[in-house]
């Protein structure tokens, strides 16, 4: 299997798992949740397209807003959280659940800029440019599938050769292959009846 496939199938898979348990908590507003199946269903789009430049660019540029958006998030209702969940009256389990949410969310942010990386390489192979990775990290690329003949194209050539294989025979044979080397006289009609045919 190609390196690209892989990259974006893991890709969705485990921002998919991780932007759930992060919401297990109810501490994250549902913009959050939103925003991160939204750029994951571009992410299926562009998995399920897999010559597409416009559909994976789209989902790279998308995840990579995502990024700056955990980061506002993160930084506003944390410590509303921290001032609304850790506190002596709330019981250990809600408090483990909110640790649980808040740990697994910046988990997903720290893994979201090498998978906006990784998503940056698909984009490259897509665009027909060689993939390189660091510390020389293989990178199978997609097969360069041949392009189809025109067979509309492939038929008028055929038709047209035909057409002046024709008309070079018609002047042959009104050729008088006597003594003289001068053209018959008899035959002349017989080239101008095919005289309508054109290269």
């Amino acid at each position: 299997m190609e390196s690209s496939k892989i990259v974006l199938k893991v890709t969705v898979i485990i921002h998919f798992i991780l932007t759930v348990w992060a919401t297990t908590s109810s501490f994250l507003p549902e913009s959050y949740i939103y925003m991160n199946l939204f750029v994951l269903l571009i992410g299926v789009f562009a998995n399920v397209h897999r010559k597409s430049e416009e559909a994976i660019f789209l989902f790279f540029v998308l995840h990579c807003f995502t990024i700056a958006q955990d980061v506002l998030f993160i930084g506003i209702y944390q410590p509303i959280a921290d001032a609304t969940y850790e506190v002596p009256k709330q019981p250990n389990t809600v408090k483990n659940m909110y640790r649980f949410s808040i740990g697994i969310c910046i988990l997903n942010l720290i893994i979201k800029p090498a998978s906006a990386f990784l998503l940056y390489k698909v984009w490259q192979e897509r665009q027909g440019k060689p993939v390189k990775l660091p510390f020389n990290i293989p990178w199978k690329a997609s097969p360069v599938l041949p392009a189809k003949p025109n067979r509309r194209l492939s038929n008028v050539s055929e038709d047209d050769s035909e057409m002046a294989t024709d008309l070079v025979a018609s002047i042959y044979h009104g050729v008088d292959r006597s003594a003289e080397g001068c053209f018959d006289r008899t035959s002349t009609p017989r080239i101008m009846e095919n005289s309508h045919l054109t290269l």
